[in-house]
């Protein structure tokens, strides 16, 4: 009597070895592949407003700008942007002649001053 061939015969033949590789794609989810591709694309990256970049390079001047403009500083939030607008147009122009002048204004001390003075500017 002879041996039947099994019908489920995964040798390592040179025939048999498209079905492994697909065997073991499909086992891994499709893994191997994943390798082939960074983990991070370059399109999967946060966007940036262009607009928000050309702003965090220019200095504010606390004694013209706007409450938003002064929100964009570390450290001040809408109240403090709003105690500043409200500071300097009680009194006469120029409100601001330093970075120190900004302790008279509630809520900000040296601190905040230190943190917010490599983005200021004044009126000379």
């Amino acid at each position: 009597m002879t041996a039947r061939p099994d019908k489920f015969d995964f040798s390592w033949t040179q025939a048999n070895l498209p079905a492994i590789l697909f065997l073991c794609l499909a086992a891994t989810g499709g893994a191997v592949w994943n390798l082939a591709r960074p983990a991070v694309a370059m399109t999967d990256r946060i966007p940036v407003d262009p607009v928000r970049v050309a702003a965090a390079g220019q200095k504010v001047n606390p004694n013209t700008a706007s409450s938003a403009s002064l929100q964009r500083l570390p450290g001040i939030g809408p109240t403090r942007a709003q105690a500043i607008v409200d500071y300097r147009s009680a009194r006469p122009a120029p409100a601001f002649r330093r970075e120190s002048d900004l302790q008279a204004v509630r809520g900000i001390g040296p601190g905040i001053v230190r943190q917010i003075s490599p983005f200021l500017t004044f009126d000379d």
